[in-house]
């Protein structure tokens, strides 16, 4: 998939400058991942941000005594941070 890197990150962060767009731009790392992919797991602690560009991404838990609950259903515009 052809990515309009810059413009997708001028969609996350308006507020940004054309300066800081393009050196935001040289950290970005695009993937494509297939369907039921597991991209990080609760309790898995990186230093990275997920752009959603496009297809969606569940947001899901195992609760005690339960099945796995969605909590949240992301879409193209959404993003995910996993922070230390």
């Amino acid at each position: 998939m052809d990515v309009d890197v810059i413009g997708k990150l001028r969609e996350a962060f308006p507020d940004l400058d054309d300066a800081a767009l393009k050196q935001l731009s040289g950290l970005v790392r695009t993937t494509t991942y297939p369907p039921g992919t597991l991209i990080c797991k609760e309790g898995a602690y990186e230093d990275v941000f997920y752009l959603i560009i496009a297809g969606e991404v569940a947001i899901t838990k195992h609760l005690e005594g339960e099945e796995e609950r969605i909590l949240r259903h992301s879409v193209a515009g959404d993003f995910l941070a996993r922070w230390r």
